[in-house]
Formats: structure tokens, C-alpha cells, sequence
């Protein structure tokens, strides 16, 4: 893939497939480097910006230090922010902000049911029902989005279940 690159350096499908091997062998320092870098050439890529956000979620996820954590999330907020302006339409750039809004509620409710201090779980209550209160109005303009689109033979089909599954819980 390297030469190839090297021998063809505009060539996009190239570029796009370097980027897609980065994120499946969990390169993630490398590949957001990559992905910043290909945002810069064309800005108005929204899924380099989704790609970035599921970068920073994952590294978010995945952050020991709570600083650390609450970086990456702005981070990962940013991206899905700005796919989504690129293509507000676009069923998954939406799903994406709406799971990363959800899976930090979900976080705050795995310790909100470990917490015994009742002054500390109603401040977690406070930022669970805000958090959640983001996630849910972005899942049903999913949901909403994708019940227009044909989704027998489609991408959306996985996009369109993990949604269903997540207004579910």
C-alpha cells in the first residue's frame, strides 16, 4: 500500500484505503494524524469527519484520566459536529453524534447505580437526563432519516438497527 501511495500520491482511492487500514489494525495515533491531514486537503469531506469522531470516541472510551476523557468526547463531538453540517442528511454522521451523546449516558448511569451518596447521585442524575436528553432528539431524526430510505439492500440497514436499539434501552 506504501508504494503504491508513494508511486501515486493524488490518487484517492489510495489515500482512502490507507486511512481505512489504520482504523482496522487500531492505529489510532497514526490515523488521526492521516485523517486531519486529509481534512485539510478537503474539508468537505464528512466522512473524514465522522471517521475522526469515532477516532477521538475511541480513544475517549479507552482514556484513563478524566481530563483526558473529556477532551477526546469534545473532540469526537466536533467531528460529528462538522460531518453533520457537511451533510445533515447523511443518516450515519447523525447516528454517530446520537451514540456518542448515549454511551456517555449509559457511562454516567453505570455509575450512578454504584453511588450511595445521594447528594452525588442526583448531580449524575442532572447530567445523565441532560446527556440523554441530547442523544435521544438526534437517534429519532435517525430513526426518521431512515424510515424515507429503502433499506432492504443498504448500508443504513446496520445504522437503522443499532438506532432502534438504542431508543429501545
Amino acid at each position: 500500500l506504501k508504494a503504491a501511495i508513494a508511486k501515486f500520491p493524488k490518487n484517492k482511492a489510495l489515500q482512502n484505503e490507507e486511512l481505512n487500514y489504520l482504523i482496522r489494525t487500531n492505529k489510532v495515533s497514526e490515523a488521526i494524524a492521516k485523517f486531519e491531514a486529509a481534512i485539510a486537503k478537503d474539508p468537505t469531506n464528512g466522512d473524514y469527519q465522522k471517521n475522526l469522531g469515532a477516532l477521538y470516541g475511541k480513544l475517549s472510551d479507552n482514556a484513563k484520566d478524566s481530563k483526558e476523557k473529556v477532551d477526546y468526547f469534545n473532540k469526537a463531538e466536533a467531528a460529528y459536529k462538522k460531518a453533520i453540517a457537511l451533510d445533515g442528511t447523511n443518516p450515519d454522521f447523525q447516528f454517530n453524534l446520537g451514540a456518542l451523546y448515549y454511551n456517555k449516558a449509559k457511562d454516567l448511569g453505570d455509575v450512578m447505580k454504584n453511588t450511595e451518596d445521594n447528594t452525588k447521585y442526583a448531580a449524575l442524575k442532572k447530567q445523565y437526563d441532560a446527556i440523554l436528553g441530547q442523544a435521544m432528539p438526534i437517534l429519532e431524526g435517525t430513526k426518521t432519516t431512515l424510515e424515507g430510505k429503502d433499506l432492504k439492500n443498504t448500508k443504513y440497514l446496520i445504522t437503522y438497527k443499532a438506532t432502534l436499539g438504542a431508543l429501545k434501552n
